[in-house]
């Protein structure tokens, strides 16, 4: 699940609540709404009185005061009706004011939710209760909605209510149902089959805090153990299952005693924290899976070795293993018709600083695919086909290689292998065009113009350094991107170029010792806005006249001091069009270490230097409105 900020009462919602207070209405929540569309940080959420970029509507959602001071808004989103995925960046809950219906509340997201498109098979929904603080709850007048499904907790509020007592009431039949559910047996009492709910519901619930539960082959039980350190489960995959999904910021650790685990270990969909495997002890499993969750697999302070047959990490996976795991893999998993030992896919990441020993395998020692990562410490092994085989743009480092293999590195299509000595193997081989738009995916987008990506960093950071003398061509469509675009270390042999289609905004822009274009895709004028931009280690940067720049605050590091724009370290910058400064007293645009920097029109008031120049920089302008310089 994603995260959401705290709902913020609109202007209009919060007079409609002053009014239902009054007796003069009737405080009616007649529709929840989605938005894809992301607002600024600094948006003015209260003056709001509709929301940009609505997907879905949900009338009538239920309304109920929740306690003095909050009502509670429940409300349920289902994909059955999408196209497109998307994402939920806000929720908005409408009401009545007379005969127009107005934005009541909003909720923002911090991690926002992905609604998938519908696949015609399974659903996806997300519940949302929705809370909005108000004086006097219990006063208000409320329209509510009686329709909805109870809960477990409305049908135990209710047998309260009425003096029932259904605790000793037998179950008689079952249903069939999935295991991963509580299961009540033929005979028991209610009393006993809700504790398993009540346990299942505690299981589910997110963190509170961190969490320890403990495994041993040796002495725990799956039936008995309850995870803790005198009583503990026997397998890692019980411990596993007793985890919620939403880790909510926090840590939970298994704690893994010494032994042989006769099971495949399967660390999948664990969202907001760190599922940690300490390991007190040298341990055997059958087979390693960590897909889309971040797990890290550590000891306390001694070495020992995690042995199993491979090792696979998918779906947005990311795994550290630190320094003091040793990794002995004995097999191989058979993937995209090769027998690996090692396989990092779609956009996954693993770092494994330990020593890693492959046997028992003679085809792909290592893996990776889809735009993922693997850092490898030490690794050996011999008698393989290919040692290391990077395609689709993944990514393999190593500090110390000691395979032995006929083919010791593969590249194809984009990826990369950086060698124990710092060289890097993959290049383009052709000009390449990826699209970015913010109704894209950097999940299931593949970078195409119907499938496009969501940030402009991801489109950056899937391309080759090596540009091996052609374009990489990154079509941005308009939108505001919340994000620190970062073009960093591309070879000067070939070049980046963004191709706006529309007005942008960005948080900061940074270009590091790489070639880049900005232009538009028509003949337009388009519009970047960001916080600040930075040119530096050599960069070539050439912005074509049809981009206009608004720059509104500014950035300070130690090297380069405070600026809305600073062209530093042997760069070059060619700006033809429009810039804007504004949001910054000091200075406006720095050119420092022999450096030179080229501009159109420059705007901006209330600086303190227009331009400052340092160690044989040159500047040049055509319409300078700066302050001075």
């Amino acid at each position: 699940m994603g995260q959401y900020n705290k709902a913020v009462l609109t202007t209009v919602g919060e007079k409609l609540i002053a009014r239902a207070l009054a007796g003069e209405i009737k405080l009616n929540i007649t529709k929840a709404k989605t938005s894809d569309f992301a607002y600024p940080d600094n948006a003015d959420l209260k003056r709001l009185t509709d929301m940009q970029g609505v997907r879905q509507t949900v009338c009538d959602p239920e309304t109920v005061v929740f306690n003095e001071t909050i009502i509670q808004t429940r409300v349920l989103f289902s994909n059955e009706d999408i196209a497109s995925t998307y994402y939920i960046h806000n929720i908005g809950l409408y009401a009545m004011d007379g005969t127009h219906e107005v934005l009541f509340s909003i909720v923002t997201a911090e991690m926002p939710d992905e609604m998938p498109q519908y696949n015609g098979v399974a659903s996806t929904s997300y519940i949302y209760n929705i809370q909005n603080v108000v004086q006097d709850a219990p006063q208000l007048n409320i329209t509510v909605n009686p329709s909805g499904t109870a809960t477990i907790q409305d049908v135990l509020e209710r047998v309260d209510a009425i003096g029932g007592n259904i605790s000793e009431t037998v179950i008689e039949t079952l249903d069939t149902v999935e295991d991963k559910y509580p299961i009540p047996t033929a005979g028991e009492s209610v009393k006993r089959f809700f504790g398993k709910v009540l346990t299942f519901m505690k299981n589910i619930r997110p963190l509170s805090g961190d969490k320890i539960i403990y495994v041993s082959a040796n002495t725990g039980s799956d039936t008995d153990g309850d995870g803790t350190q005198s009583n503990k489960y026997a397998t890692i995959t019980k411990a596993l299952s007793t985890i919620p999904e939403n880790l909510n910021g926090f840590d939970c650790i298994i704690d893994i005693g010494i032994g042989v685990y006769d099971e495949s270990v399967v660390i999948s969909n664990f969202i907001n924290g760190r599922v940690q495997l300490r390991l007190s002890g040298n341990i055997t499993v059958n087979n390693f899976t960590i897909q889309n969750a971040y797990a890290v697999i550590r000891t306390i302070g001694q070495s020992f070795s995690l042995t199993c047959n491979w090792l696979f990490v998918t779906d947005s996976g990311n795994a550290l293993s630190l320094i003091a795991v040793n990794w002995n893999i004995t097999g191989y998993k058979e993937y995209l018709t090769r027998n690996t030992s090692i396989i990092i896919d779609n956009t996954s990441n693993l770092t494994a600083s330990g020593i890693i020993a492959l046997t028992g395998n003679t085809d792909v020692a290592v893996f990776a695919v889809n735009n993922s990562r693997a850092g490898l410490g030490t690794i050996r092994g011999t008698g393989f086909d290919t040692g290391f085989y990077s395609y689709r743009n993944g990514l393999i480092t190593c500090t110390v290689n000691n395979l032995i293999a006929t083919r010791l590195y593969g590249t194809d299509n984009g990826g990369i292998i950086v060698k124990s000595s710092g060289a890097v193997i993959g290049t383009l081989s052709t000009d390449v065009n990826l699209y970015v738009a913010t109704t894209g995916s950097d999940t299931i987008g593949d970078g195409t113009s119907g499938n496009p990506f969501k940030t402009i960093q991801h489109a950056i950071d899937i391309l080759p350094k090596d540009l091996g003398g052609y374009t990489g061509n990154i079509h941005i469509a308009t939108g505001i991107y919340p994000e620190e675009v970062i073009i960093s270390g591309f070879s000067t042999s070939g070049v980046i170029k963004l191709i706006l289609s529309g007005d942008i905004s960005t948080n900061t822009f940074t270009v590091l010792g790489s070639n880049i274009i900005i232009t538009s895709s028509t003949s337009e004028i388009h519009a970047i806005s960001t916080n600040s931009l930075l040119i530096t280690d050599g960069a070539n940067f050439h912005s074509w006249a049809t981009i206009m720049w608004n720059i509104y605050y500014f950035r300070s590091t130690p090297a380069e001091g405070s600026f809305s724009m600073c062209v530093a370290r042997g760069s070059t910058s060619y700006v033809s069009g429009q810039m804007t400064l504004s949001g910054n007293t000091g200075t406006g645009i720095s050119i420092l270490a022999c450096s030179t920097a080229f501009f159109g029109t420059l705007h901006g008031t209330g600086l303190t230097y227009g331009v400052r120049l340092s160690n044989l920089s040159k500047f040049n302008c055509i319409v300078n409105n700066l302050r001075h310089y």
